[in-house]
C-alpha cells in the first residue's frame, strides 16, 4: 500500500509536467490558430487591395488608351504652335533690328538737322549781337559827341554868364555913380541905354551864343532910341514898359527928371 501510494506520487509528480506542457502546447496552438486567422484575414485583405489596385490600374490604362490620341493630337498642335511662335519671334527680332537701324539713322539725321539749326541760330544771334554792338558803339559815340557839344555849350554859356556878370557889375557901378549926380546933369550914351534896357528886362534864359546874339540884337533894336542932342539938353531914352518895372526903373528916375 505504501508502495502504491509512492508510485502514485511519483506518477503524479511525473504527470504534472506533461500536463503543463500539453497546456502550453494547446495555448501555443491556439495562438498559432489566431495568428493564422489573422494571416488569412490579412491575406484576404491583401487580395482585396491587389484586386482594387488591379482594377484601378486597368481603369487608368483604359483612360490612358482613350486619351493617348488626344494627347498625341495636343502634342502635335503644341509642336505646331511652338514652330509658329518661333517663326513669329524670328520675324519680330528682324523687325526690331530694322527699327533700331531706322532709329539710329533718324537719330543721326536729327542730330545733323539739330546741329544745322543750332548753327544757323548761333550765326543769327551772332549777327544780331554784332548789330547791337555796332548800334551801341554808334549810340555811345553819338552820346559822347552830344556830351562834348553840351560841355562846349556849357563852357560858352559859362563864359557868357561871366561876361554878363562883368557887364552888370559895370552897369551897377555906373548906376551908383548916376545916383550920386545932381538932377539934369546925366547924359546917356548908346551903350548906357542898351545896358539899362537889358537889365530892366530882367535875366532871360540863355541857350547858345547864336541865340544870345540874336536876342541881344533884338533887345538893342527895341531899346535903341534916337538920341536928341541940343544945346543945354540931355539925351533921354524911351521908358521901359510898365510890366518890366523893377529896381532899375527907380534908378532911372533921376534921368527922367533931368530930361
Amino acid at each position: 500500500m505504501a508502495v502504491r501510494s509512492s508510485k502514485k506520487k511519483r506518477a503524479g509528480a511525473a504527470a504534472a509536467p506533461v500536463a503543463q506542457s500539453i497546456a502550453e502546447m494547446k495555448e501555443a496552438m491556439l495562438q498559432i490558430g489566431s495568428v493564422m486567422q489573422e494571416a488569412a484575414t490579412e491575406a484576404r485583405r491583401a487580395d482585396e487591395i491587389r484586386r482594387v489596385i488591379g482594377d484601378t490600374v486597368a481603369g487608368l490604362e483604359a483612360k490612358l488608351r482613350e486619351r493617348r490620341p488626344l494627347a498625341e493630337e495636343s502634342e502635335t498642335k503644341l509642336s505646331m504652335r511652338i514652330h509658329e511662335l518661333q517663326e513669329e519671334l524670328t520675324k519680330q527680332e528682324d523687325l526690331v533690328k530694322r527699327r533700331e537701324l531706322e532709329i539710329q539713322e533718324r537719330r543721326v539725321q536729327s542730330d545733323d538737322t539739330r546741329t544745322a539749326v543750332l548753327g544757323a541760330q548761333l550765326r543769327e544771334q551772332g549777327e544780331r549781337l554784332r548789330q547791337k554792338e555796332a548800334a551801341l558803339r554808334e549810340q555811345q559815340e553819338s552820346s559822347a559827341a552830344r556830351i562834348r557839344d553840351l560841355e562846349e555849350q556849357i563852357g560858352k554859356t559859362a563864359g557868357l554868364l561871366e561876361s554878363r556878370d562883368v557887364e552888370i557889375g559895370t552897369l551897377r557901378a555906373k548906376l551908383d555913380e548916376l545916383q550920386g549926380l545932381p538932377d539934369g546933369s546925366v547924359t546917356l550914351t548908346e551903350e548906357n541905354v542898351v545896358l539899362l534896357e537889358e537889365v530892366a528886362q530882367g535875366s532871360e534864359p540863355e541857350h547858345s551864343p547864336r541865340d544870345e546874339s540874336e536876342a541881344r540884337g533884338l533887345r538893342i533894336g527895341r531899346s535903341m532910341r534916337q538920341i536928341v542932342t541940343r544945346s543945354g539938353d540931355t539925351a533921354q531914352p524911351v521908358p521901359a514898359p510898365d510890366r518890366k518895372k523893377s529896381r532899375w526903373a527907380s534908378l532911372l528916375a533921376p534921368v527922367k527928371k533931368g530930361s
